[in-house]
């Protein structure tokens, strides 16, 4: 059982996300470590509830049948986010969770009412807490020992409806004044107001009153409160917990009032106590909630207070941190709590409030707000204060397209803050390189991210250090500089595996394939890629998805899948709606007009023109401009308009020179080249093209490819540079022989399944739920068939994997159920034609889209390029392959079902990853990073606890990562468990290994 009060922070999704896992975790600690330290970490997380909603979800089969108890509560008002929180968490739930919802109102969520048929939700109203008929007989005459017949009865019943507290009402009325006068006894809120006037404060000692109004102020009463707020005698609580006054909070440390009970108090505190004691009472509240560091309370009692400048102060010292937990309501409700008027001589409260309007993209009105709070900290001399405005005007300009400006700011704000490191002189620098980025100034943005990096270097601190990293790599790959770009995207994802910043992760993976893509190597893009865009749209980086599009469309077209070429085309533009980023969606448009024109599709091609150049003109820097005019010259030259491509040709290689952009530098001089005679740029490009080995535009021009192939002779190249264009110029081998293929009305949908851990299938991106299978059989069935969907299977083979004990007939019956229950789950998750279940009389054969991803196939193929590697002698190229296997390998093989089948697949990978574990870790330690070994290692022991060649390897690699004492403390653990779950000593090896670690101490 989880009982949940809801609180008034609980209108924010994050908040009651937190306080839900917290209330589930009191009996289950060990639930959702992973999410609590999710949580901690992430970083807008506001965008993610889904996600978030879903991984609780999946945490809570292990659990077994569990009810979660809601208790709602009157100061929780609900709004959109919360209803939208709500309906995605109800969506998700797993069967073996039950709710009973005490609430005032019926939620109108979309999932209820599946659940109510299926009986897994209890529903009590305000009208089902009523006593019956019966209940009210048994509390009258027995609680409250009065005489009453049955009339009298039926007269207080139906006055009261059952309700406790006017049952209770009533027989207070009936001992003053007899049952008799029940005439004049109404039940109304008046006469309830007079009850606990009389009845519950005029008859508590003096004392008590105080104490209760003095309390009226809190909405909860910790026990380190009650004395603090009065003093109040433990006979008082209880005696208010005996009249269901009071009721003890679900968590055991505290109390909290009857809501009617509290309204009532309220109103006597504020008849009752002088305005300016009430004040002192909020002020010594919010003081004793500061001390226990409890920020909501605090803010909300100092201004009850009217200490408005206290309350802003504390929002000043906690909003960022509150926005970077991505409690945006939070943040919001603070804010709200000041008076009308209130806020205008407030300019943090304002420089917040402009906070809120960036963070929900409305940066004209942020913008505003930020120029308002400036104004009033300049005058005030708050230099702290209005450097952290002329930094957030200068984010909200760069987001407008005007970075000029956003310098500007920036350099003011620099003045202010001098000359000494510190986070926020180093996140402004990478403000300033940001913008010099979009002006095409990409020397003085080299400059001012270095600077970053250095500063940020200096304070430790890793999260900026990856973002410079990665805004270094993309300046890097923009220049042309593929070797070094490649070379700051690793340095990245070595960072990123620290930091677990996913947002790095999805830049740097899909930085690195488009470097890759660029030089023509797209052996392994198209499953990188999958992998990646599947991590960046389940935590909603639509940006990132975008750019990876662009990548994704020069991969098809360099393979010839001109369907899927367009069907990303469209996706990466529908994902720019929302946020875009003028490069990114140039990029595409661009892409897709050459594209199109190469393929002779000149209509289509100059419709992506022509949006690629209205994005172009209205851009404030030059790279937009240069992929325009590139995609001019391919659509006026597939025309066989050259004089207007060479014009557009040579205004992009003259752009490209004055940035010092390398690599649209060459294209465009290859480019004229087919148009005209230029050989000293002919010669440089191709030097270009050697030394960073730019290819894939060759590839896509192969006559282009073949024209430079014969003037190699001729140009004045060094040996070298003329083997490596030799190679470079040639088509690849397989690209030749795929041919175009039509547009279908499934090119764009994919399908991802996860069969090591818990079975998971998705759809284009929708997780088929386990009520969408129906039943376990289902997927062991969909299993089956996707592991071998290369032959069609027999009806008999099946059935006899699938149900080796049971007679014919009910094996059949129980097949063609399964059957029908799959393909029922894959139309639930908007499969189309593509993705069925294909019968003939050969047997059964599952049809999938091209876009397949199967986790286990990853990690087998990873595993067999990773071995190919090391023997072939390339040892330090094997490691990322062994990585991404030990890294895809999330659990057993279908950990959720059980068959004999899957017990012996099971049982085959899991020998697999233990010797790609170990084989891993002997590389690592071959090249010197035994640090990386530690991790993989210790995951494997969990699962063989018992591998001693395993365990030699961790303390190998704790003893060479400088922690001798680690690994000797290793040993003796091993030492002592072999002893008790075995009854046997270490291997001969392993105390060999123990006393070498021992005597070089």
């Amino acid at each position: 059982m989880a009982w949940l009060t809801l609180q008034r922070g609980d209108e924010d999704p994050l908040v009651l996300y937190a306080d839900l896992v917290g209330a589930l975790r009191r009996d289950h600690p060990q639930l959702a470590e992973e999410l609590v330290a999710s949580l901690d970490r992430g970083r807008r997380l506001d965008r993610r509830l889904g996600q978030l909603a879903q991984a609780l979800a999946d945490e809570l089969p292990a659990l077994g049948e569990i009810v979660v108890f809601v208790d709602d509560h009157p100061s929780v008002g609900g709004g959109a986010p919360l209803a939208t929180f709500a309906d995605e968490l109800v969506e998700v739930l797993p069967e073996s969770t039950h709710l009973i919802l005490a609430t005032r109102r019926t939620p109108q969520l979309r999932g209820l009412p599946r659940w109510r048929l299926a009986g897994s939700v209890l529903d009590i109203s305000a009208a089902e807490l009523a006593f019956t008929r019966a209940e009210a007989i048994e509390l009258l005459r027995g609680e409250f020992a009065l005489a009453l017949p049955e009339h009298a009865i039926d007269a207080i019943y139906a006055r009261t409806g059952g309700w406790p507290a006017g049952l209770r009402l009533a027989a207070a009325f009936v001992r003053e004044r007899g049952w008799q006068e029940l005439g004049e006894f109404q039940g109304s809120g008046a006469e309830l107001y007079a009850y606990f006037n009389s009845e519950v404060l005029g008859r508590a000692p003096r004392r008590d009153q105080d104490v209760l109004l003095r309390w009226s102020l809190l909405e909860r009463l910790d026990d380190d409160e009650a004395i603090a707020a009065g003093g109040a005698s433990r006979e008082l609580l209880a005696s208010l917990e005996h009249a269901g006054l009071v009721g003890r909070d679900p968590g055991g440390t505290g109390h909290r009032f009857q809501p009617l009970f509290a309204e009532f108090l309220r109103a006597r505190a504020r008849e009752l106590l002088p305005a300016a004691e009430i004040v002192e009472l909020h002020r010594g509240h919010a003081e004793r909630a500061l001390a226990r560091r409890d920020v909501d309370r605090a803010i909300l009692h100092f201004q009850q207070a009217g200490d408005h400048r206290r309350a802003a102060q504390i929002i000043r010292d906690h909003g960022e941190r509150v926005l970077e937990s991505s409690e945006v309501t939070t943040l919001q409700r603070w804010l709200d709590g000041f008076p009308p008027g209130a806020e205008q001589k407030l300019p943090w409260v304002i420089l917040l409030r402009g906070v809120l309007h960036r963070v929900r993209g409305d940066y004209e009105r942020a913008l505003a707000h930020y120029r308002d709070a400036a104004e009033q900290l300049r005058r005030a001399r708050d230099t702290d204060g209005l450097a952290r405005a002329l930094t957030w005007s200068a984010q909200a300009l760069r987001y407008l397209r005007r970075p000029r400006e956003a310098l500007d700011r920036a350099h003011e704000a620099q003045q202010l803050l001098g000359d000494g490191a510190s986070t926020q002189g180093a996140w402004l620098l990478h403000l300033i390189g940001g913008a010099h980025a979009d002006l095409g100034e990409l020397e003085a943005a080299t400059a001012a991210h270095l600077k970053a990096e250095a500063m940020f270097s200096l304070l430790n601190d890793l999260s900026g250090q990856l973002a410079e990293a990665l805004a270094l790599a993309q300046l890097q790959h923009l220049l042309g500089e593929f070797d070094s770009a490649q070379r700051t995207y690793l340095r990245a994802l070595h960072m990123q595996q620290r930091s677990a910043d996913v947002s790095a992760l999805c830049w740097a993976e899909g930085g690195l394939i488009d470097v890759r893509t660029r030089r023509g190597d797209t052996g392994e893009a198209l499953d990188t890629l999958r992998q990646t865009l599947e991590i960046a749209h389940a935590n909603d980086l639509r940006l990132a998805q975008a750019a990876m599009c662009a990548t994704l469309m020069t991969v098809h077209a360099i393979t010839g899948e001109r369907g899927a070429t367009e069907e990303v085309y469209r996706a990466g533009v529908e994902l720019c709606r929302e946020q875009a980023d003028d490069r990114t969606v140039t990029e595409l448009h661009a892409t897709a007009a050459e594209l199109r024109a190469l393929r002779g599709e000149i209509g289509a091609a100059h419709d992506a023109l022509r949006s690629a150049e209205a994005l172009a003109a209205s851009s404030t820097g030059p790279i937009a401009s240069i992929r325009a005019a590139l995609a001019r010259g391919t659509v006026a030259q597939a025309e066989g308009n050259d004089e207007v491509a060479a014009n557009a040709y040579r205004g992009a290689w003259a752009a490209a020179q004055t940035i010092g952009a390398r690599y649209l530098l060459a294209k465009a001089a290859l480019l004229l080249s087919a148009l005209g005679d230029e050989p000293r740029q002919l010669a440089a490009a191709l030097r270009s093209v050697a030394s960073e080995r730019y290819r894939d535009f060759l590839l896509l021009r192969p006559t282009l490819a073949d024209r430079l192939r014969e003037r190699l002779p001729e140009l004045e190249l060094d040996a070298e540079e003329m083997k490596t264009l030799a190679v470079v110029l040639q088509p690849l081998a397989s690209s030749s022989a795929i041919a175009p293929q039509p547009v279908s009305g499934s090119a764009a949908e994919s399908i991802q399944a996860f069969v090591l851990g818990p079975f998971e299938l998705r759809a284009s991106g929708t997780r088929i739920s386990d009520r969408g299978w129906r039943t376990n059989k289902a997927k062991e069935l969909f299993a089956l068939l996707l592991l071998d969907r290369q032959r069609f299977l027999q009806r008999d083979e099946l059935i006899a994997q699938l149900w080796p004990d049971t007679d014919v007939a009910s094996a059949l019956s129980n097949f063609h159920f399964t059957l029908h229950a799959l393909r029922k789950a894959l139309a639930s998750a908007g499969a189309s034609e593509a993705t069925s279940i294909v019968r003939t009389d050969q047997g059964y054969r599952l049809a999938l889209p091209a876009a397949i991803h199967v986790d286990l196939e990853v990690f087998l193929r990873s595993l067999r390029r990773g071995r190919e590697a090391r023997d072939a002698g390339r040892s330090r190229d094997a490691i990322p392959h062994y990585r991404a296997a030990v890294a895809v390998h999330r659990g057993q093989f279908l950990a959720d079902l059980t068959a004999p089948w899957i017990e012996r697949q099971r049982e085959e990978t899991d020998r697999q990853l233990v010797i790609a574990a170990k084989e891993l870790a002997i590389l690592e330690l071959e090249w010197k990073e035994p640090a990386e070994a530690i991790r993989p290692l210790e995951r494997l022991l969990e699962r063989e606890p018992y591998d001693e060649e395993a365990h030699r390897l961790l303390m190998r690699a704790h003893h060479e990562s400088g922690d001798g004492a680690l690994a000797m403390r290793h040993y003796q653990a091993l030492e002592a468990m072999l002893r008790r779950d075995l009854g046997v000593e270490p291997e001969a090896a392993t105390k060999e290994l123990f006393q070498r670690i021992k005597r070089t101490g």
